[in-house]
């Protein structure tokens, strides 16, 4: 039976992560086995997170580009109908001008929604953290490497403790990039929601 997809932030992933490097042996003969289990529950934790921003990334891109076709459509429409309004005269539809001004709100609201609701800045974020965890795993994969050549050719416990050093910088690392995009996000989140509440103060004092 296939295995059930664990949603990446489901802790399940981190009790998985638990129970197998609880089992694993530390006795002379014992230490590669052990080591393996360590880079590879590592690498599909890190893999995991990748490929969650890579999905959020294909997202928050066609809701970007949504948001600004959107935008641009109907900020032309709201440049265009009062040129076309002296063209058409009085056969002009009443409150046509009306519509040129409504087009031009709803375009500030479609810019807002874009901030809010992961488009362009959340794409800009997301694709920063892909790179960044890419770069983390691949420059991890390759130190580890180096220190399987020196374990290999000196099997030592001082050795393991080394390449255990190594995995556990990894994992600070990659959770230094996370909480970044955490931060990033809130940050984002919290200016457009002044945004939105200073648009709403002025809309209500013009009125």
């Amino acid at each position: 039976m296939r295995a059930k997809k664990v949603p990446i932030e489901d802790p399940a992933r981190i009790a998985r992560f638990r129970d197998a490097i609880a089992s694993l042996e530390w006795k002379p003969g014992q230490y590669r086995a052990s080591l393996n289990v360590i880079f590879r529950e590592l690498s599909e934790l890190a893999q995991a997170e990748i490929h969650y921003y890579y999905l959020r990334r294909n997202t928050s891109r066609r809701v970007s580009w949504w948001c600004r076709f959107f935008a641009w459509t109907l900020g032309a429409a709201g440049i265009l109908i009062p040129l076309v309004h002296p063209i058409l005269g009085e056969s002009a539809p009443k409150q046509f001008l009306s519509w040129g001004y409504l087009a031009f709100g709803i375009v500030g609201l479609v810019l807002l929604l874009n901030n809010l609701f992961g488009g362009s800045q959340a794409h800009h974020r997301y694709t920063k953290s892909q790179l960044e965890l890419e770069h983390l795993y691949e420059s991890f994969s390759l130190r580890w490497q180096r220190g399987l050549v020196e374990f290999d050719q000196n099997p030592s416990g001082e050795k393991a403790i080394s390449l255990i050093d190594e995995a556990r910088a990894f994992v600070e690392s990659l959770h230094t990039v996370l909480a970044s995009e955490t931060s990033e996000w809130k940050k984002n989140l919290d200016d457009s929601l002044s945004e939105a509440k200073t648009g709403l103060v002025v809309s209500t004092s013009s009125n």
